[in-house]
């Protein structure tokens, strides 16, 4: 089972064999895959059009994008953590932490912070929006603001602040998986992950039948474990935790896949909340299987390559996820001033492209100029 861990006791084999298996692999399409996610969560946040029901329809369901990110980090952190408690028999807590702290916390506070600077502004030139609660730092800063919207039973005011709960529940999935990986032996994660499966979907009927006045399900990260845990079952299977029956995906499956992908992500909002609490399950499922036709070996036609223009833009998405909506909303008031109609057609295709190049441009210039600098910093300090 554990085949490709076992590695030369000779020195020189160990020494290299111990850096390639710990080395991060890279997995060409998933970048794409990551922008294809903003894209959903963009086009939500952009105005409706008036007679154009298509528009309407496709920029609905922006939560589909969201589940995609929890899958694709379920995959990938726990990639990571096999491979090093494989080989080394333990995980280093401070150093996974750090790691992290190092990606994600730079913008994430930027953007707690821009949020609370445009309410003081907002508000001191009278424009405020009255809309949302009103956020406390205590909540925001401490990765909580998603329990804080729970409690309001609506999102918070400010930009990016209100579409920050999905960050939250990324960092408590971190800690909650560093504290897996640190107690449960390897052999007993793939039961480990079933049992927690189970355990969400419990929540999620404890939470519809006795907190109803709640929007609990999804909303943290017991309710979502579905999403990490599929993307965690795949890397299981991929680092061969689980018996492998499948060692290549041919071109109709994987081509079938990113077509019942494609069409869910379109159509899930019609029936989402129909499904009740099993819509989270089935969503996690479909793109988990996504996520396993890409990095499982098969046909290389669909691959989707790093130079690709998508794929480019993937490696900055969380910066767009951060800024699309800052930017969507300053659009807003200056069209607004200078008296331009957005819900047209017309109006609709240069708020598009406006509001796409300028969150591309920022997103940018912040990893190229701020949060590489911090991705240096945490080369140096905890390779």
């Amino acid at each position: 089972m554990y085949n490709q861990f076992k590695i030369s006791k000779e020195p020189l084999y160990f020494a290299a064999q111990y850096y390639l298996l710990l080395a991060k692999e890279h997995y060409k399409t998933l970048d794409a895959i990551r922008f294809i996610a903003f894209f959903k969560v963009f086009l939500l946040h952009l105005p409706d059009g008036t007679n154009t029901p298509i528009y309407n329809f496709i920029k609905m369901g922006g939560g589909t994008g969201v589940a995609i990110f929890f899958v694709l980090s379920g995959f990938l952190i726990s990639d990571i953590l096999i491979k090093e408690k494989a080989v080394k028999g333990s995980i280093n807590p401070g150093n996974f932490f750090w790691r992290r702290a190092f990606r994600i916390w730079p913008l994430y506070f930027l953007g707690v912070i821009l949020a609370y600077i445009g309410i003081a502004v907002t508000q001191y030139l009278g424009i405020s929006n009255s809309e949302g609660y009103m956020p406390k730092p205590f909540y925001s800063f401490l990765f909580l603001e998603n329990y804080h919207s729970i409690f309001e039973g609506t999102y918070p005011r400010g930009v990016p602040l209100q579409v920050f709960w999905s960050l939250c529940i990324e960092e408590h999935f971190y800690l909650l998986w560093l504290l897996i990986f640190v107690l449960i032996p390897l052999k007993h994660f793939v039961k480990t992950m079933g049992s927690l499966w189970v355990v969400s979907i419990c929540c999620r009927i404890i939470a519809l039948n006795l907190l109803p006045q709640y929007k609990i399900n999804g909303a943290e990260i017991i309710t979502s474990l579905d999403y990490f845990i599929a993307g965690g079952l795949v890397a299981c299977y991929k680092n061969n935790l689980i018996p492998q029956f499948i060692n290549r995906v041919n071109y109709i499956t994987k081509l079938s896949i990113f077509i019942l992908s494609g069409l869910f992500l379109v159509f899930q909002h019609l029936w989402f909340d129909k499904l009740g609490i099993f819509g989270i399950t089935i969503s996690a499922i479909i793109y988990g299987a996504c996520i396993f036709a890409c990095v499982v070996k098969g046909d290389e036609r669909l691959t989707i390559s790093d130079k690709a223009m998508i794929s480019r833009m993937g490696v900055i998405s969380y910066g767009l996820y951060v800024f699309h909506t800052p930017v969507i909303m300053f659009l807003y008031k200056v069209f607004e001033k200078i008296g331009f109609d957005y819900h047209t057609k017309t109006g609709l295709v240069v708020f598009f492209i406006i509001a796409l190049s300028l969150s591309i441009l920022i997103s940018n210039l912040s990893y190229k100029y701020y949060e590489s600098w911090f991705l240096k910093i945490r080369e140096k300090l905890w390779t």
